[in-house]
């Protein structure tokens, strides 16, 4: 609210300067003209004219004097009215008498603007010329003209005959102010006219400079003020096109020989279109709005259009035909931003940026009108176009805003820079605080996690197990299990939860109790471990809800030993590596996997998806040794990313098939270290080795750690 009240107080001082300034223009204009330095003689209502061809001479004109025929029309564009807009030569001739207090002077003729081109005689005697005739035409544009005519020319006593040459061509014209006076006084006067019409606004054109380069600059430093650079374009755009008004004071334009018509395409055409695009594109930037592909392929079709069809057409004539047509693509591009500003104030959201936006383009509007009344309704034509002043005032109240908007952007950044430390150091403290509070939380879920896979209690009749359980964080994804009644090994599991973290160390607790209820029904009901797979899927899927982890595992029931020892293992597998099988009579070496009219597929917790989990049965006798395992076993990796392998961990079960199930472990476990080198390992471990055995050991010399390992 505060910064709307600003706008509007400086919108309008801004605005009252701009009315006495237009005033001010407007009066002095008005009055530069008034007889100052002494008489005058006003030739408005005195010329003549006859239509002519490129190679009627002076002579020939002055011949044909019976032929001219009075002008009456000194309106703006009379000439065109006369011999249209395609070209013509016509003669202008007036006749006038030196007044007692002129004579004997160097008299000079001034003519407000005379377009398109001319050359100037006095009595026969050449007196200069503004523009250039075909081929090499060239405007005279908006300047005045001024012509000595020394004494030597003139007749003191009786008539002197001006005749005038001109090629007009589009809009020409000859203006109402037309006078003889003393040389001094004429050439001051025809100077002021340049000013007015030329040379003020080339005043204008080093700000727009300065304006272009500035918020180029800051747009190029900030880029997310995404205004700063469609001003910066309207600044460069509006310096292309005020370059028209004053062209004849470029020495490009003059003694350089630029081509006319390629002047006016690059600089009044395509310097107008780029404007209004520049314009446009500021006032969608500032209202925030949407960006719109349609939109903005409309909007460069009639840029890109207007601008191929004006660099195409082959001359002049061409290119005032077109005009009607590029300046209604410019009106229509223009409407973008209408209809954008007219959204915006039914938008609670954006109807401030629209008033403050209607507020800033106000003097434009406004000169814009007054242009149209003063030049159209009074025929006034000898004050600069008010269009430009209220342009460059435009442009001047959004420097303001947009210095507004940077500084309000740049004490918060300071307030920001200021405070930062404090805030950092504050978060910094908090962040610590969580961090802390999350490590105490970590190791609360380790232990709680440890304490779901205890240590056996005792030895199990005919078996020596090893357990190895590494996470590669606090928690883990892996889970174990064994199901006995005393000292008999009815069954064990192993599951592998994806992903890492708390979010599969959960899983692994709510999955224990799962696995466990299903086995022991599996047991009770005398089902197979495949039906019991079945069983632990279709209750995981229920339980676990919308959450994505999954888990593949092995899950084994032992069946009593035979008379010779031997006992039949029963397994099936959830997609998990498969274990590994040492049979001592064999000394064979190899995978326990389903047979090959058997298909096995999915993994348990997946939802919607069908799975296959066959059971496969194998014989384990005296000192056959099984090795089930995680993938943080085989997929440990050394500094060259090279895999430790199944055939590597093949390889160390065979050689120490006759050790005891513990040793076989840390065989496995120190070569995976040694391999590793100090690689870190980014996923969870888990190995048990499973020795058949016909004895048990005494009680007194069982040692726990040989039974379990945890790293």
């Amino acid at each position: 609210m505060k910064n709307m009240k600003f706008h509007r107080r400086l919108c309008r001082v801004l605005y009252l300067f701009f009315f006495l300034v237009i005033c001010a223009s407007f009066f002095l204009s008005c009055n530069s003209y008034g007889n100052t330095y002494g008489e005058r003689i006003d030739l408005k209502n005195s010329f003549s004219y006859l239509v002519c061809d490129e190679k009627s001479s002076v002579a020939d004109a002055m011949k044909a004097e019976s032929e001219f025929t009075h002008l009456d029309d000194m309106k703006p564009c009379n000439l065109m009215r006369l011999v249209g807009k395609k070209g013509a030569y016509l003669w202008l001739k007036c006749e006038f008498e030196i007044p007692q207090s002129l004579k004997q002077k160097d008299l000079g003729l001034a003519i407000g603007f005379l377009r398109f081109a001319s050359k100037t005689w006095i009595n026969g005697v050449y007196a200069g010329s503004y523009g250039e005739f075909p081929p090499y035409e060239r405007s005279a544009l908006f300047v005045s003209h001024f012509y000595p005519f020394p004494q030597a020319a003139l007749n003191q006593n009786g008539k002197n005959t001006v005749l005038i040459k001109v090629w007009a061509h589009g809009k020409s014209s000859l203006s109402d102010r037309v006078f003889i006076a003393q040389w001094e006084e004429a050439f001051k006067l025809s100077e002021s006219i340049t000013f007015n019409g030329t040379k003020i606004y080339m005043l204008f054109v080093g700000g727009m400079l300065v304006t272009f380069i500035l918020y180029l600059m800051l747009f190029l430093s900030r880029r997310k003020d995404k205004a700063y650079l469609p001003f910066a374009f309207i600044s460069f755009f509006t310096m292309i096109f005020l370059t028209t008004f004053f062209a004849p004071e470029v020495p490009l334009y003059v003694s350089m020989g630029f081509n006319y018509l390629l002047f006016m395409k690059l600089f009044l055409c395509i310097g107008f279109y780029l404007l209004i695009w520049a314009i446009t594109s500021f006032v969608q930037i500032y209202l925030a709005v949407p960006f719109s592909f349609s939109d903005a392929l409309l909007r460069y079709f009639l840029l890109i259009g207007s601008i191929v069809l004006t660099l195409a057409v082959p001359d002049y004539n061409y290119l005032m035909a077109i005009c009607p047509y590029t300046l209604t693509a410019s009106i229509l591009h223009l409407g973008f931003a209408i209809w954008e500003f007219f959204v915006a104030v039914f938008d609670k959201k954006r109807r401030r940026d629209a008033i403050i936006l209607i507020l800033g383009f106000a003097p434009v509007i406004v000169a814009v009108l007054l242009d149209l009344i003063v030049r159209n309704v009074f025929h006034n034509t000898d004050n600069p176009y008010f269009a430009i002043f209220g342009l460059q005032f435009s442009l001047l109240v959004f420097i303001f805003i947009l210095t507004v908007r940077y500084s309000k952007t740049y004490q918060i950044n300071e307030n920001l820079m200021t405070n930062l430390s404090k805030e950092v150091e504050a978060k910094t403290q908090r962040l610590e605080t969580e961090m802390e509070r999350s490590k105490i939380d970590l190791e609360m879920a380790s232990i709680v996690q440890q304490k779901f896979f205890p240590l056996p209690q005792n030895e199990f009749k005919g078996w020596d197990i090893a357990v190895c359980y590494r996470p590669c964080a606090k928690v883990s994804g892996d889970l174990f299990d064994y199901y006995a009644n005393g000292d008999t090994l009815n069954g064990l599991s192993l599951f592998d939860v994806s992903g890492h973290g708390i979010a599969s160390a959960l899983i692994t607790m709510l999955s224990k109790n799962i696995i466990f209820r299903a086995f022991s029904r599996s047991v009770y009901s005398s089902d197979s471990v495949s039906t019991a797979l079945f069983r632990i899927n279709r209750e995981i899927i229920a339980i676990k809800g919308n959450i994505e982890n999954y888990l593949t595992g092995l899950l084994f029931h032992f069946n009593n030993f035979a008379s010779s020892g031997d006992c039949i293992v029963e397994m099936a597998n959830a997609g998990h590596p498969c274990p590994i099988l040492f049979c001592a009579a064999t000394e064979e070496i190899k995978e326990i996997t389903h047979d090959e009219d058997q298909l096995q597929y999915g993994a348990i917790g997946i939802k919607g998806i069908d799975v296959s989990f066959p059971q496969v049965n194998f014989m384990m006798s005296d000192g056959d040794v099984l090795v089930c395992y995680t993938d943080g076993l085989t997929e440990a990796m050394n500094a060259n990313r090279e895999l430790f392998g199944k055939e590597r961990a093949k390889k160390i079960i065979a050689d120490n098939h006759e050790k005891t199930a513990c040793e076989i472990l840390n065989a496995l476990t120190s070569e995976v270290k040694d391999f590793s080198a100090g690689t870190a390992s980014d996923d969870d471990m888990t190995i048990i080795v499973l020795r058949r055995r016909n004895s048990l050991r005494n009680i007194s010399d069982f040692n726990m750690e040989d039974l379990y390992v945890r790293s």
